[in-house]
């Protein structure tokens, strides 16, 4: 008889009460506004989220270090800003035959122009990219970081050989918005706009 009855208790239970459709209509009415106010906010907070990541993507910089060697014009170590906004360098390092020498400053290159001038009587010239401070480069931004003007392949050979095999360089950046810490090494693998003359 106590089965009987914890049967029927435990089947009571299982059962659902019939949903009666006036109570669903009532509730809706009641707190619909409260309903699309909900969803009013959550859109609104979706738009802002898409809103902030188009924007940060919309300055975002691209660095490029590349090689370029064109005969009869000025060759050797290329850096470009192909995105959309300004790149803000917060750190270089530059490593010549193995050994870093530190960021990529007048001073650490001059130590790598007079060692190859050293070695094979030719001074490239150089830009730098400062030593204090961010340095900023906006869009478009082209410019030679080591280089001979005009470029020869029989008389600059070991030239070549240094921007491409002797130098590394690891350029770090960021946008406007900061804090992304994007990088540019070189060497890495070989663009398919490089010439060799």
């Amino acid at each position: 008889m106590l089965e009987a009855a914890a049967k029927a208790c435990s089947a009571s239970l299982l059962r659902k009460p019939p949903v009666n459709a006036d109570i669903v209509y009532t509730f809706l009415q009641e707190h619909w506004g409260a309903v699309i106010g909900a969803a009013g906010l959550g859109l609104a907070v979706y738009q802002a989220w898409a809103t902030r990541t188009h924007n940060r993507h919309s300055v975002r910089p691209l660095l490029n270090l590349g090689t370029s060697f064109r005969s009869g014009s000025r060759a050797g170590l290329l850096l470009t800003n192909v995105g959309l906004g300004p790149a803000a360098i917060t750190k270089t390092i530059l490593t010549f035959d193995g050994k870093p020498l530190g960021e990529f400053s007048e001073r650490n290159v001059n130590i790598v122009r007079s060692i190859f001038e050293k070695e094979r009587s030719i001074r490239p010239h150089a830009t730098t990219l400062g030593s204090r401070g961010t340095r900023f480069l906006g869009k478009d931004y082209q410019e030679y970081l080591l280089f001979v003007e005009p470029y020869n392949s029989q008389e600059h050979q070991a030239f070549c050989d240094l921007v491409r095999n002797r130098i590394k360089l690891l350029i770090h950046y960021e946008s406007l918005y900061g804090g992304e810490d994007f990088t540019e090494p070189h060497p890495h693998t070989r663009h398919p706009n490089e010439d060799d003359a």
